[in-house]
């Protein structure tokens, strides 16, 4: 069963609530087996930096673009769990209740941005398989969104449909296996 935790992210709260958690962050980690190091990664300090602290600022115009190209408004919620994984936990960036659709935002530098936006990494598609399934989505797609003059206006905001039943049913697995 879902359960939202009224946590905003980044915040205290928000940071220890997710220790010795599997989160959508460190899938990647869950995926390949590395149960310590996904449990660990939570547990590191990290304040940002100029590229997340930018991400965080442009996330919320994307959300706002998105709502406005759906002519709806995307839910947010600050933490999900769910009671068949007590081990896991998510912060999704928003929720299309119309499409049952996870979106994930990223922001990233012009590079980044362009490359990801084409063929979207390993580490991102996880990270958007497994905040789909704690949330109870069908779907996941991600937004990446960057508002460089240097892109065209339709390369600045492009959606992606990232949704692997395989990669999910994988992590389902391996969330059971870690309660063991």
């Amino acid at each position: 069963m879902r359960v939202e935790l009224n946590l905003e992210q980044n915040t205290e709260k928000w940071l220890r609530s997710r220790e010795k958690k599997f989160t959508g962050s460190n899938a990647i980690l869950l995926l390949t087996g590395d149960y310590q190091a996904a449990l660990e990664a939570n547990s590191k300090t990290f304040n940002g930096n100029f590229w997340t602290q930018r991400g965080h600022i442009l996330e919320d115009e994307a959300v706002e673009i998105y709502n406005a190209i759906y002519n709806m408004k995307l839910k947010r919620a600050g933490v999900v769990t769910d009671t068949r994984w007590p081990n896991a936990q998510c912060s999704p960036d928003g929720e299309d209740e119309d499409r049952d659709a996870l979106i994930e935002v990223k922001c990233l530098k012009i590079e980044n941005h362009i490359r990801e936006s084409k063929s979207p990494s390993a580490k991102y598609v996880a990270q958007s398989n497994f905040n789909a399934l704690i949330c109870g989505r069908k779907k996941a797609i991600m937004i990446f969104y960057c508002p460089d003059d240097n892109l065209q206006p339709e390369q600045q905001f492009i959606e992606v449909d990232v949704t692997n039943k395989a990669i999910q049913a994988n992590i389902k697995r391996r969330l059971k296996d870690a309660l063991q």
